[in-house]
């Protein structure tokens, strides 16, 4: 299944596509991160409304007590602004994921490993968006069912949400990599 998932990316790849996936990125991410827009669904409105509690997608890991402690930091305005940054994110999830999976597969294809077992590697962008997803999922249930704590929502949350950093920082190293193979390549065929 993994190999014909890959074998799809591979087909698929098109630098229009790319384009097209990346600009709902951008600018989903700029609203994410910098916005003060109409609608609450950034992270630096959350941050005003909490008196400083922040989306818990950013933190690296949290326990079960940690995210209900912020659910109650957050107030009725802050999880109601979280609902609304969930239903985007699963947007934003989606085309970040595959998005980065064909640039992930443009670079392999560059490092001249098309038929090779790397080039599974073009799948670990989905992995961060499975991830993410589970994490969503995870927190909007916490988010259904306040003030009830079910902590085991909020463990597999917090474990949903280190795997995704995780993967994010291993999707990170290796497209640094990637890229300093291909200039290094460059700099040697002068």
């Amino acid at each position: 299944m993994l190999n014909r998932l890959s074998l799809f990316m591979c087909r698929n790849y098109s630098p229009c596509l790319l384009l097209a996936l990346f600009v709902p990125v951008i600018g989903l991410f700029l609203l994410f991160n910098f916005s003060n827009s109409p609608i609450p669904i950034s992270n630096p409105q959350l941050v005003s409304i909490s008196g400083g509690e922040g989306l818990l997608d950013l933190k690296f890991f949290y326990t079960a007590q940690e995210a209900y402690a912020s659910l109650t930091k957050y107030g009725e305005a802050g999880r109601s602004l979280y609902k609304n940054f969930l239903a985007a994110d699963f947007i934003f999830a989606l085309c970040y994921g595959i998005g980065f999976s064909l640039l992930f597969t443009r670079l392999l294809k560059a490092l001249d490993q098309s038929e090779s077992g790397w080039m599974k590697f073009n799948l670990l962008p989905l992995a961060i968006a499975l991830a993410d997803y589970t994490e969503n999922i995870l927190i909007y249930s916490m988010l259904h069912v306040y003030p009830q704590p079910v902590p085991v929502l909020g463990t597999l949350a917090g474990i949903a949400t280190l795997g995704k950093q995780l993967l994010v920082f291993a999707s990170l190293a290796f497209l640094l990599a990637g890229t300093i193979v291909l200039i290094m390549r460059k700099i040697k065929a002068r």
